[in-house]
């Protein structure tokens, strides 16, 4: 769906796709998708029913956060960088996290939120 509105130029849409896409992916580790297709190669039915990155998680979050950034309200970005940096958390890349929370100074946005 993301990129037949990309085609069609409705960048609000894609936006919003993309913050759907990135609640549903940010909390799952890079194990979690090794593990399935492991226990999963015996069955190329269910395999292939079931969705996987094409690239690495680090680049499809970041991809994500992007589109969000570009169209959407200043509560989505919010949003979409929290869950960026929760991602960043369970990868144990955990300075990368702080790194983001720091640089959207977002000690002083969510307070006046």
């Amino acid at each position: 769906m993301i990129k037949y509105f990309e085609q069609l130029g409705h960048h609000d849409k894609v936006a919003r796709i993309s913050l759907i896409k990135l609640e549903h992916i940010y909390y799952k580790n890079d194990l979690l998708y090794e593990n399935t297709r492991k226990l999963l190669e015996s069955k190329k039915a269910k395999l292939e029913d079931i969705y996987f990155m094409d690239r690495p998680s680090r680049e499809v979050v970041q991809d994500l956060v992007q589109k969000i950034s570009k169209e959407c309200p200043k509560r989505e970005k919010i949003r979409a960088i929290l869950l960026q940096c929760y991602h960043h958390a369970i990868h144990n890349r955990v300075k990368e996290a702080k790194d983001l929370l720091m640089k959207g100074q977002f000690s002083q946005i969510i307070h006046k939120q």
